[in-house]
């Protein structure tokens, strides 16, 4: 359970990224 809310916070920050980036 871990490790995917590891990856989802990943993918939150990497979605967060994105949208600043755009």
């Amino acid at each position: 359970e871990r490790d995917t809310v590891c990856r989802t916070e990943v993918a939150v920050v990497i979605v967060h990224g994105n949208t600043i980036l755009d």
